[in-house]
């Protein structure tokens, strides 16, 4: 079983077995979540089971329930190698999917989305296209995509995969199914988040509020992203198919080359906006120690202190113009700015 086994919801997989057993599986989905690895997770289940070779459970029509995990058909798609499964990312260097990656343009990659879904499957019932990140597709890209989600070719899926659906565009979010595919909390904070906040919090609380303290802040968070990066480049080669296959055509390394690049700058660009997020979120308790918002429960009630200092020598409307600050500072992480530029930038206008 890989669909009741991925990090899905259980009214997620409901919904899917569902549509398998009355033969209205949709064309198109969207699926949000906390984190992009476990939305991926379900993304594949997904597509291992519609193109699962041995289920044991099966539609009146013959669609698997879920899939083995075992059969050939599993095996390829769970090593990303499956020929009727294709994954775009944005691209490492503009940050976005871009048209030459839907529709073949002379700067495209080996193979493009077009390539996929124009053709009938080569080995499975469905061909998949799981779109990562859709949220940082072009316009122009989306408005491509568009044509084929108004009219879709037989036997494709499209997958859509997201943290932020409200930022997806609206054309593409309409004709897609909304599910959220993963559980949890939405304030989330991992723990080296959480320690570099606290280490700012009890920065921002001590009497002395110079230039160099927020430098020293921003070098710890620099040192944190060096770390950082390391740490995601080991993770996501070794979910590449590159770490499992030695001899494999030039054109299909260099595609997969491009794909881990994708795929680690999209993790990097996830984990560093994290640190915002989490800042965002004691501020947020700044805010509402201000106001007296006492109902709502602290974000980081161990830093109750920290947050009664600061919120004692700022104006509500200071603490509610530090949200806004990094509210701007993250979405300008989605362009092709320096990711620490911004963030300094950020840090030091806060009113603290």
């Amino acid at each position: 079983m890989v669909l009741a086994e991925s990090p899905a919801r259980r009214e997620v997989v409901q919904l899917f077995q569902r549509s398998f057993e009355q033969g209205r599986l949709g064309h198109a989905y969207l699926l949000s979540g906390e984190s992009m690895s476990d939305i991926e997770a379900v993304a594949r289940a997904v597509s291992q089971t519609v193109n699962c070779q041995s289920p044991n459970n099966t539609a009146p029509d013959g669609l698997p329930l879920d899939g083995c995990g075992h059969c050939v058909s599993c095996r390829k798609i769970a090593g990303d190698n499956h020929p009727d499964i294709q994954w775009l990312r944005p691209e490492s260097k503009s940050r976005q999917i871009r048209i030459q990656q839907i529709v073949r343009r002379p700067e495209s990659p080996p193979r493009v989305l077009t390539d996929l879904i124009n053709l009938p499957p080569t080995e499975g019932r469905f061909k998949v296209a799981v779109l990562v990140w859709a949220e940082r597709m072009t316009v122009e890209a989306g408005n491509s995509l568009l044509k084929s989600l108004e009219e879709p070719p037989q036997q494709t899926l499209f997958l859509l995969l997201t943290l932020a659906p409200d930022q997806v565009q609206e054309t593409l979010v309409s004709r897609c199914l909304r599910l959220r595919a993963t559980s949890g909390a939405t304030n989330v904070v991992r723990d080296d988040e959480g320690l570099w906040v606290s280490e700012f919090a009890r920065s921002a609380a001590t009497a002395q509020q110079d230039v160099l303290a927020r430098y020293r802040l921003i070098g710890s968070l620099a040192d944190r992203w060096n770390s950082l990066k390391e740490t995601v480049e080991e993770e996501q080669r070794e979910r590449s198919p590159l770490s499992r296959h030695d001899e494999v055509p030039a054109d299909l390394r260099e595609q997969w080359e491009d794909e881990l690049a994708a795929a680690v700058a999209g993790e990097i660009r996830h984990r560093r906006e994290g640190y915002l997020r989490a800042l965002q979120l004691w501020l947020r308790d700044v805010w509402m120690t201000c106001t007296g918002a006492e109902n709502q429960a602290p974000t980081f009630p161990g830093l109750a202190s920290e947050s009664g200092v600061v919120a004692g020598r700022i104006a509500s409307s200071d603490a509610m113009a530090n949200l806004s600050l990094i509210e701007v500072a993250l979405r300008r992480l989605d362009t092709n700015v320096q990711d620490l530029l911004t963030i300094e930038a950020a840090l030091l206008r806060l009113k603290l």
